[in-house]
């Protein structure tokens, strides 16, 4: 297939030919109609005619190929068919998340906090406050709906379309979460270890916490350098 090699998606436009432009923003064709547009896919074995959105398996964003090789759908796109997660996306499902303290969907269409721990002298607070930050990390990529519809339980994981390239791979965004969520947990328990003094046992409280602080200077470590 003869086209010209335009893939801004998701920022501006989306050109498959020289007369023919998509507009992500406003989920349509600005231009001519591309079901007027009449293409030739070709594969190894034939040759035959198909529509612009037929071609891109009714997903612009997704379903572009500049390989040639032949994608194949009777379905119109729908309006929100370009918003959708690709073929490849991933959800955490079922009950991994019932021994951790972590975020999941509850069922009902929400985010929430699952605490697993019961931390003494203010620490699970600061547990608390790094999965926070994860909700808003996980709301920020997958949007603040992102557990409608979802069981109790689901986290998504997935990868966008490689065409999103300002999207970070899923690594890159857990890490940059952690190295967040963390910072903000070592904060926070260096602020319960300097209350130590304001317990009945100051020493037993500093014995508990210090561990706390050690692990959580490990993981900003780990994560932010």
């Amino acid at each position: 297939m003869k086209t010209r090699r335009l893939f801004i998606v998701g920022i501006a436009l989306v050109s498959v030919n020289a007369r023919a432009f998509y507009s992500p923003e406003q989920g349509r064709w600005i231009s001519r109609d591309p079901d007027s547009e009449q293409l030739v896919a070709r594969t190894s074995s034939r040759s035959e005619p198909q529509n612009v959105y037929s071609y891109f398996s009714n997903n612009p964003s997704g379903g572009a190929n500049p390989f040639q090789s032949l994608y194949y759908t009777t379905q119109r796109p729908s309006p929100t068919s370009f918003f959708s997660p690709p073929a490849e996306s991933g959800w955490f499902t079922g009950a991994w998340y019932i021994n951790q303290n972590t975020i999941i969907c509850d069922g009902n269409g929400s985010l929430i906090i699952h605490e697993a721990t019961s931390y003494q002298y203010g620490i699970q607070d600061c547990t608390r406050k790094h999965e926070q930050q994860h909700i808003t990390d996980w709301k920020s990529r997958y949007g603040a709906n992102l557990c409608k519809g979802r069981n109790c339980g689901d986290l998504p994981y997935y990868d966008f379309s490689r065409w999103l390239f300002w999207k970070d791979s899923y690594s890159v965004f857990l890490n940059k979460s952690e190295c967040s969520a963390w910072k903000i947990g070592l904060k926070c328990r260096k602020e319960k270890l300097n209350k130590c003094c304001n317990e009945k046992d100051p020493s037993a409280c500093k014995r508990y916490v210090e561990p706390f602080v050690e692990q959580a200077e490990a993981q900003v470590k780990k994560y932010c350098n």
